[in-house]
């Protein structure tokens, strides 16, 4: 008796794990699918000369496993395993073209920075401005969709270093007019408040006491 949908997802009903080439997922005699993990641990050994018996962790019905070919003797739900194929291939390639960007835009705020110092004059300040709150965006959209015991540590260095890009950017550029102001305090006040690395912490805490200063006011 087959099981209509039997298969749901992309992951064995038994243990939750996502099915893997190393074990794939497996069709009982009952239509009920798990991975080939899961079927070897539920595999009681027959009499000598008997096929083993596999029941079912859904509806407990029998699968018969013969001895010679074992688990590997079931079929494969193909169709599955092509789909967690594919969404793997796309996962890499989405986290290969995300890394890609980022590359791209450390490399802008790295030479951005170096023509800070310089006090380059053909440097575009308003771009400059545009892409340090995209960047602040980018680390702030993270921490925000994380849950509070799972927020992002890992962008420490990242952050810190944008940190101190603005905080130069504040000594070489003119004063922020309203609009770059209201955005960059959203972005500081959020930094300080949620970003569980003291450090970050503690350079945007330094950049909020500059605003009501009025470092970040228009003459």
């Amino acid at each position: 008796m087959a099981a209509a949908g039997a298969a749901v997802g992309t992951r064995c009903p038994r243990c939750t794990r996502e099915y893997a080439t190393p074990s794939p997922p497996k069709v009982l005699q009952c239509g009920h699918t798990f991975c080939a993990d899961c079927c070897v641990r539920g595999v009681r050994q027959g009499e000598r000369g008997r096929p083993h018996d596999l029941f079912c962790y859904t509806c407990g019905e029998r699968t018969q496993v013969l001895k010679s070919k074992g688990v590997n003797g079931l079929a494969t739900n193909l169709e599955l395993l092509r789909e967690v194929e594919q969404r793997a291939a796309a996962g890499k390639t989405a986290k290969a073209q995300h890394e890609q960007e980022c590359a791209g835009e450390y490399r802008s705020i790295d030479e951005t920075h170096r023509r800070l110092l310089c006090n380059d004059p053909e440097l575009d300040l308003l771009q400059t401005a545009v892409l340090l709150h995209k960047n602040f965006d980018r680390f702030i959209n993270a921490l925000l969709a994380a849950p509070p015991d799972a927020a992002p540590c890992h962008d420490e260095c990242d952050v810190t270093w944008l940190l101190m890009l603005f905080s130069t950017y504040l000594v070489k550029a003119p004063p922020l007019p309203h609009e770059a102001r209201t955005a960059f305090h959203y972005d500081m006040t959020q930094l300080h408040k949620r970003h569980p690395s003291e450090l970050v912490r503690t350079l945007s805490g330094n950049l909020l006491q500059l605003y009501w200063e009025g470092a970040f006011y228009s003459a």
